[in-house]
């Protein structure tokens, strides 16, 4: 605006720093029934996150129930196509539980400096199985056949 004009042609170098940001949104997706009847090895689901860092990978970790010897329940399994839950030790799923399903508190961390993770409760549903339909039938007349409680897969007769 001033008298005479004045400009400034210059050229700037401009350096953007990309910082590391955590995993975000940790999911199970293509979620297989937890049957109460499941055997040791069987795939849940698989984990998937968001990471704003698509050059990084993630590793997932579960921090989960356990039996009463401590072993593990569940653990991660890990492959070429992805990171799965996987059922480690199937005894007694229902054993010692009032709601018939499980809370897993699952991290996943990626491989930038530093090291960023997040956690999320993902919750798994036990499918309960009546074994007691189709001993009904020896039962005596008027009694069904009843689970005894959840702790236990064994059924008696019981009248009424």
């Amino acid at each position: 605006n001033g008298q005479p004009p004045l400009a400034l042609n210059q050229t700037l170098d401009i350096t953007i720093i990309d910082i590391n940001e955590p995993p975000t949104d940790i999911q199970l997706i293509d979620i297989t029934n937890l049957r109460e009847d499941s055997p040791s090895g069987t795939i849940i689901g698989k984990l998937y996150c968001n990471n704003p860092e698509k050059k990084q990978t993630v590793m997932y970790t579960i921090q989960e129930p356990v039996h009463q010897d401590g072993g593990p329940v569940f653990g991660v399994y890990t492959n070429t196509s992805g990171s799965y839950i996987q059922l480690v030790d199937a005894r007694n799923l229902s054993a010692n539980i009032s709601v018939p399903g499980f809370v897993l508190n699952v991290t996943a961390t990626d491989n930038g400096k530093p090291l960023l993770s997040s956690d999320q409760l993902i919750w798994l549903n036990l499918v309960l199985l009546d074994p007691c339909s189709q001993r009904t039938l020896l039962c005596g007349t008027g009694a069904r056949c009843g689970r005894l409680n959840m702790s236990s897969a064994q059924c008696s007769c019981i009248s009424g």
